[in-house]
């Protein structure tokens, strides 16, 4: 567990070379007011936690469904593909 402290306490003092333009996609994504999709598993581990940020920083979430398939992962297309891909299909013929 020490070996796992010290390469955290080495890496969080290192500048993230993705920071500048992690900020410029969030400043876009504020801005997009076109239609916007969320869609996640109720089982993933990773990135579920940014379905209700995504949903309430981008406009053109507002107003749309945004599903949370069920008993699917992280990578989403492959354990529920068929069923996510019924979804945007929907979603893109519906806007």
């Amino acid at each position: 567990m020490r070996v796992l402290r010290t390469a955290e306490e080495r890496f969080a003092g290192l500048p993230d070379p993705a920071s500048a333009a992690n900020r410029s996609a969030w400043q876009r994504l504020a801005a997009w007011d076109k239609p916007f999709l969320v869609a996640f598993s109720d089982r993933d581990p990773i990135t579920a936690r940014m379905g209700p940020v995504l949903k309430s920083i981008v406009p053109g979430a507002a107003g749309q469904q945004h599903p949370v398939l069920q008993g699917a992962g992280h990578f989403l297309q492959e354990d529920a593909g068929e069923e996510l891909g019924t979804i945007i299909a929907a979603f893109i013929q519906a806007t």
